[in-house]
This record gives structure tokens, sequence and C-alpha cells, in this order.
């Protein structure tokens, strides 16, 4: 499984409710992550998105469109210290990734990059992922095109800061429990065993 690793995702959420209303994304900046719905949801949500990534000219303009870019921050490109500070002022982690088949037979890495950092999750509603998020108790499942439905969800999360940090809390329990490289990894290396012997045979 594509998990997080504890040697990487080392922000925290002791402070949450002292946080500023910032939204927050850090990955590919491409058409189907779906985030101009989440730029046109800004319009609507009292707070700021702040995202990162290899922002290309075409893309860029695009979502210069969005009906709430200016309540958009881009940061470029960061290195895991830039990524966690990032995740360390945050209130809401938001991964709106479009229902497509490519997506979904896949688990998204910045799913459990949110959980490991205790950062409650607006989440697109494809069903592996939306099972992951409903079952923890982490975070608000919404339609990926919905801007609407995606402002409702932010701005719920903002306006409820206590049962935010409970559901970010959630999340770091699952993400302990389950959803960590570490508990991951030990699988791989028997495959790699198992191989090992087949090949000896």
């Amino acid at each position: 499984h594509n998990y997080a690793d504890r040697n990487t995702t080392t922000a925290r959420n002791n402070d949450y409710e002292e946080r500023e209303n910032i939204i927050c994304y850090a990955g590919g900046l491409f058409a189907r992550r779906g985030l101009k719905s989440v730029i046109d949801a800004m319009n609507d949500v009292d707070g700021v998105f702040e995202f990162a990534g290899n922002l290309g000219e075409a893309m860029r303009k695009d979502y210069e469109t969005g009906l709430g870019w200016h309540k958009c921050k881009y940061l470029g490109i960061l290195d895991w210290d830039g990524i966690n500070a990032l995740y360390a002022r945050s209130r809401v982690g938001i991964i709106n990734n479009w229902d497509v088949p490519y997506y979904r037979n896949s688990n998204p890495n910045k799913l459990f990059e949110y959980m490991a950092v205790g950062l409650p999750i607006v989440c697109t509603s494809i069903p592996a992922w939306a099972k992951i998020v409903e079952d923890a108790k982490c975070g608000i499942v919404v339609d990926a095109k919905n801007a609407k439905q995606i402002a409702e969800a932010v701005t719920y999360l903002l306006e409820h800061p206590k049962e935010a940090k409970e559901m970010g809390d959630n999340g770091r329990r699952a993400f302990e429990k389950t959803y960590n490289w570490d508990a991951d990894k030990e699988k791989l290396f028997q495959i790699y065993e198992e191989i090992g012997r087949q090949e000896q045979n």
C-alpha cells in the first residue's frame, strides 16, 4: 500500500485550534486532481487555500480563472521541510481527485499524510478512499466536481474546530494502527523473501 512514512510526516496538531483558516494541498497539479473545483469553492470559504507542486503555465492560467483564486496562495515546489511546515499551519487537508478508473484502483499517499499529521480531511467520494475516511471518522467526503459541496465541507470544519481536531486525532490513531509504512513494509519484505526462495528452488 502507498502508506505514509513516520520519518517524513513529522508535523503534529497540538496547536490546531490556534491556527489560521488555511486549507492545504501539496502534490500533482493537473486537471484530474480536481483543484479547479477547490479554487472555485474558496470563493465561499473564509480562509486561504495554500497549495504546492509543479504548476505549469497552462494550468496556472486555468486556475487563475477560478472564482476563488483571490483566496489562493501558490507556494511553488516544496521539500519535505516545507511540506511539513505547510501541514503544521493548516486546518484542513484536501484531496479532491476526480472519480476515474486510474484513481479508483489506488490509494493516495496524500490521504495518509494528512492522517499522519492529524489534519481533518475533505476527500473526494472515490469508494475506497471514502471508506477509509468514513471508517476512521477523520473527515468529510464530497463530490469532487461540486464546488458548493466542497465549500460547505471546508466551512463546517473551520467553524467546528473541536470536532475538526477530533477528526484529525482519529486519523492519526488510524495511521498509527494501520496506515503507516512501518506496518506495511514487513509484508513487502516477506514477498521479497518468498520470491528469493522460489528462485533458489
